[in-house]
């Protein structure tokens, strides 16, 4: 799986795609993601995660599957905050859980309005929401940070 992933090629980024369907092992299937996402592919985000909530197991501390995506997207020390440094449990104590984030990462800002959705997305258990809402509030940053027209390819 490492050699499809430093092969920027459409079969092998489709192969991997097959790999991350059928793998059923976390370990195994993380090692799959992790390298899809090596292809930087946007689209293979939201693949990934769709496959994360329909097949794997919800109820574990530690997630190799959501380790890789998080490593893979730049945000592993985000995910270390989150979940395996911190005493806390999100699904239990969401306020507190990102109150404690924010506080060890004062460089994220974070809209009020998508911080109260956040936690009531948390609360209510709607994982694949909060995901959606997240990416969509990512992609919208992007795009006032870096227009379409002013970015310059020589």
């Amino acid at each position: 799986m490492d050699y499809f992933g430093k092969i920027h090629r459409e079969d092998c980024r489709d192969t991997l795609k097959a790999a991350v369907v059928k793998m059923k092992g976390s370990l195994i299937l993380g090692s799959a993601v992790s390298n899809l996402l090596h292809h930087h592919n946007p689209e293979d985000i939201a693949f990934v995660l769709d496959r994360y909530f329909d097949s794997v197991a919800r109820d574990q501390h530690y997630d190799p599957v959501l380790r890789e995506v998080s490593y893979s997207l730049g945000g592993s020390e985000y995910f270390g905050d989150l979940t395996e440094f911190s005493p806390n449990n999100i699904p239990e104590k969401p306020d507190e859980v990102i109150s404690l984030f924010f506080k060890r990462n004062p460089i994220i800002e974070l809209d009020m309005a998508l911080r109260e959705n956040m936690m009531v997305t948390l609360k209510n258990r709607q994982y694949r929401d909060l995901c959606t809402m997240l990416m969509f509030d990512a992609r919208s940053i992007f795009h006032e940070r870096y227009p379409k027209d002013t970015c310059k390819f020589y």
